[in-house]
C-alpha cells in the first residue's frame, strides 16, 4: 500500500500490523497519504486509541487502527488496498 517508514517493523512478516516506540496513533499517515490514499476520518476514539478511514476518490477502503500498548504503538491496517 505505501513504503513502511525507517524505524518501523513489522510484527509478523504476514500480518499487516506494526510497532513504533512511544504514542505516535497517526505515524503511518503520510506514508499512507504518499501512496495516494486519502484521509476520510480522524477519530481520537479514547486515551491510547485512534481511528481512521482511508481511500481514494472519497470512497473508504482501508481501516487504520491505533492502539497503545505499554510503551509502544501498534498499528493495524485492514480493508483492500
Amino acid at each position: 500500500m505505501a513504503p513502511l517508514p525507517s524505524g518501523f517493523q513489522p510484527k509478523c512478516p504476514q500480518s499487516n500490523s506494526y510497532r513504533a516506540d512511544g504514542w505516535q496513533p497517526r505515524a503511518l499517515l503520510p506514508a499512507m497519504k504518499a501512496g495516494g490514499y486519502l484521509q476520510i476520518t480522524d477519530e481520537p476514539i479514547g486515551p491510547g486509541n485512534y481511528s481512521a478511514f482511508l481511500g481514494r476518490a472519497g470512497v473508504p477502503e482501508i481501516q487504520y487502527l491505533a492502539n497503545q500498548e505499554g510503551d509502544t504503538t501498534l498499528v493495524t491496517l485492514s480493508g483492500r488496498p
